[in-house]
């Protein structure tokens, strides 16, 4: 898929559609777009057989618009990305019925990832060059999300509305959570080429 992506840009500065500065950038926004493609059709043929499409909807809705700007834990392969993205989705169906049976724990845990996503901000990929400002601009609307969806998903489960989904939706702001805190005990050091951004 890294070939595909990286053929697909280039044919993009053929066609003078980008700069030749850019191809890196696009080529990656490429393969992302490819890979979630494959992994949407793969996860809902799966839930549709499982008979869970509206509980997997639920968690990816959240999961998917919080992680568009905090990022998060990237595998190192296509395959690998998409593995851990499919065993990750469906160890929701677990995951929302066992925390259920805690709902305190389960909502301080909400709360927590909320709180600790609105801290960081975003976790970039330290692979691909961010243009400058961009890191910034990430962050600010990764936290204006993470508090929208945060105090939406926390009000759902503390007057238990929409159940079960209000369990997958927390799960999605979990999982964010999780997942940026990953990323960021991987790369502790960072990379040197995306703008360092305390703010």
């Amino acid at each position: 898929m890294n070939q595909m992506s990286l053929r697909l840009a280039e044919r993009m500065v053929d066609y003078d559609l980008i700069g030749s500065d850019d191809i890196a950038f696009y080529a990656y926004s490429i393969q992302l777009f490819l890979e979630a493609t494959v992994f949407i059709l793969a996860i809902f043929t799966i839930a549709a057989v499982l008979g869970c499409v509206f509980e997997i909807v639920s968690f990816l809705a959240v999961f998917m618009l919080i992680r568009k700007f905090s990022d998060g834990f990237h595998c190192k392969s296509s395959l690998g990305c998409f593995i851990v993205s499919i065993l990750c989705t469906l160890s929701t169906i677990i995951t929302v019925p066992l925390l259920s049976r805690y709902y305190a724990a389960f909502l301080c845990i909400v709360v927590l990832s909320t709180l600790y996503l609105l801290v960081i901000g975003t976790h970039c990929n330290p692979e691909v060059c961010y243009k400058p400002g961009e890191i910034s601009r990430l962050k600010e609307l990764s936290r204006i999300t993470v508090v929208i969806v945060g105090v939406v998903v926390s009000i759902l489960l503390w007057f238990r509305l929409l159940e079960p989904y209000n369990g997958y939706f927390a799960t999605g702001v979990i999982y964010n959570g999780l997942s940026v805190s990953i990323a960021r005990i991987i790369n502790k050091k960072g990379g040197n080429n995306y703008e360092k951004d305390t703010i």
